[in-house]
């Protein structure tokens, strides 16, 4: 009897946990794209990102755009991420000043990262300028590797 009871008990233990998984799936788009506001919470927003970035949204380009101006930097970083991996070309001129004026490392870093892969040509003198005034010794460094990299294509 004691097997059974306890055979029951972690069948209900896991059917709970799988319904948990399946409720938090079950988040739609536009769940997603309502919580890419400056109102919502960090960990809601930073989720959204993902999810925006991950599925290529660009109907959350905008709203990406705007929380790059948000005072917490993880929803900066997380933002400028998503805009990288949907690659909008709107999105370049908000990438580019995130890179020159971003008060944080890690958020010039992942714009200077976002921005290469969008590949635009409007980002060049970004690139230029974060060169000649970048202090973080990273983001020097790869920007001195690109310009050596392109410098070698250009022979």
């Amino acid at each position: 009897m004691k097997k059974l009871v306890t055979c029951i008990l972690v069948f209900a233990a896991l059917a709970s946990v799988a319904y948990a998984d399946t409720e938090k799936q079950s988040k739609s788009a536009d769940q997603y794209l309502a919580d890419l506001a400056p109102d919502k919470e960090e960990k809601a927003i930073i989720e959204a990102a993902q999810w925006a970035g991950d599925n290529k949204k660009k109907e959350a380009v905008d709203k990406l755009m705007a929380l790059l101006d948000d005072e917490r930097e993880n929803v900066r970083l997380f933002s400028v991420m998503a805009l990288g991996y949907i690659g909008d070309e709107k999105a370049v001129e908000s990438l580019n000043k995130s890179l020159l004026g971003d008060g944080s490392a890690e958020v010039r870093y992942a714009a200077m990262l976002a921005s290469f892969r969008l590949g635009s040509t409007k980002s060049v003198e970004a690139w230029k300028e974060a060169r000649e005034k970048e202090t973080d010794p990273y983001i020097q460094d790869f920007l001195k590797k690109v310009e050596a990299r392109a410098l070698q294509k250009k022979k």
